[in-house]
């Protein structure tokens, strides 16, 4: 009779030791897996191909940069007091101009033959007043001669009296005939009244009538004189020293009254105005310090205005010296400024990576000592200048991270040669 066999069943704990021998098997495999294809994807970069910041501990420096020209605040706009045509150019922009110099010069045959006949009028009054002072010399000897006879008849006739009294008292000549002579001698006084008379008014007379002629003659003068300024005006002058900043006009080119023909500005007051971004533009206040690049040199300067107004995405900034600028720079010439907008004290900061934005966690990679390989690494990141950033956390001093733009890259580690 055959034996029954009896198999015990398989106790708990060999199916737990299968159970972790298995997920042993897997996980190596799997990590095995991954190792093997890492193998296959590692990437590798150029030393010469990127960029590497080392992070720095101190003082940071918010700065915004920016790039303009110099412009002169009192710059004088020149226009044309009447209209003509340009004949001669003596200047072109960027001369440096004394005061009175000129620019240019437009001829107008209106205004040449308009001077002249005011000048021919001119002469003319001038002629008149002449013949009028010799027809009152004229007149006034003749009235004067006549007073210088009535006088001479006067003596004759108190003589005459003088002597007829004495006959007239001897009974020579009659009382009639005396009385006659006395008549006679009266009729001469009271005639050379009236001839005083008449000189004394004839003087009045001829004076009003000079003053008439030489007011004739001043306003006559008064209109020489305004041909001749308009004239002088067709030479367009510098009414200061300074540069020649524009001359929008050519050589032949017919000019109308009010036209723009050249515009200098002062060198001895120059400011910068800087195009900044409006984002950045935010930041800036008045008085923040800057530095304006002048090639070849740097001078210090601070933040005057703002402008308020946005063209194209920027904001205008105008920037002026701390010192006065050396007599070689000129208006309009091209300048670079960086302003700072913020100084912080005792904190972490590496050179800008692209791409970024402040406040933000971004990953960096990480070099190690020998700069052969660079780990993946989490920064957050605070405030940002156009080349610098704060590091809040996520680095230390010393270490250098690749600043290259790589978010290309999804490795965690990779290698630098």
């Amino acid at each position: 009779m055959d034996k029954l066999k009896i198999h015990a069943a398989p106790s708990i704990h060999s199916k737990l030791r299968l159970l972790l021998l298995s997920t042993l098997v897997i996980s190596v495999f799997v990590i095995l897996t991954v190792m093997f294809r890492s193998s296959l994807h590692t990437v590798e970069i150029k030393r010469t191909d990127i960029l590497i910041g080392e992070v720095k501990q101190g003082t940071m420096q918010l700065n915004i940069d920016g790039f303009g020209g110099l412009y002169s605040p009192e710059r004088q706009l020149l226009t044309a007091v009447n209209s003509g045509v340009v004949t001669e150019i003596l200047h072109q922009p960027g001369d440096r101009l004394k005061a009175d110099d000129i620019i240019l010069r437009l001829r107008n045959p209106a205004l040449e033959q308009q001077l002249k006949t005011d000048q021919q009028n001119l002469a003319s009054e001038q002629a008149n007043l002449r013949k009028l002072m010799v027809e009152q010399k004229r007149e006034m000897l003749t009235e004067t001669s006549k007073l210088t006879e009535l006088k001479s008849q006067l003596e004759i006739a108190s003589l005459k009296r003088q002597s007829k009294q004495q006959l007239q008292k001897q009974g020579i000549i009659s009382k009639l005939e005396f009385i006659e002579t006395q008549l006679e001698e009266k009729q001469l006084i009271n005639n050379i009244a009236l001839s005083q008379s008449k000189i004394s008014q004839l003087k009045d007379i001829h004076n009003e009538s000079i003053n008439i002629q030489q007011l004739k003659i001043s306003q006559q003068q008064d209109k020489v004189n305004t041909s001749q300024t308009l004239l002088e005006d067709m030479n367009v002058k510098a009414t200061q020293a300074g540069i020649l900043q524009t001359l929008p006009v050519e050589l032949g080119q017919r000019i109308d009254t009010g036209m723009e023909v050249a515009s200098v500005g002062r060198t001895d007051n120059l400011i910068a105005r800087i195009n900044i971004s409006q984002v950045q533009a935010a930041q800036i206040k008045l008085g923040n310090p800057a530095v304006v690049s002048i090639w070849p040199d740097t001078f210090s300067g601070k933040v005057l205005r703002v402008d308020p107004l946005v063209k194209d995405k920027m904001v205008m900034v105008e920037i002026g010296f701390d010192q006065p600028l050396p007599d070689s720079v000129k208006p309009n010439q091209d300048v670079n400024a960086q302003i700072t907008t913020q100084t912080i004290e005792n904190t972490l900061f590496v050179k800008r990576p692209a791409n970024l934005q402040s406040g933000e966690t971004v990953y960096l990679y990480r070099l190690n000592d020998n700069y052969q390989q660079a780990r993946r690494q989490r920064l957050t990141l605070g405030e940002m200048s156009s080349n610098l950033v704060q590091i809040v956390s996520g680095a230390s001093a010393g270490e250098r991270f690749i600043i290259s733009d790589l978010n290309y890259l999804d490795n965690d580690v990779i290698s630098v040669h």
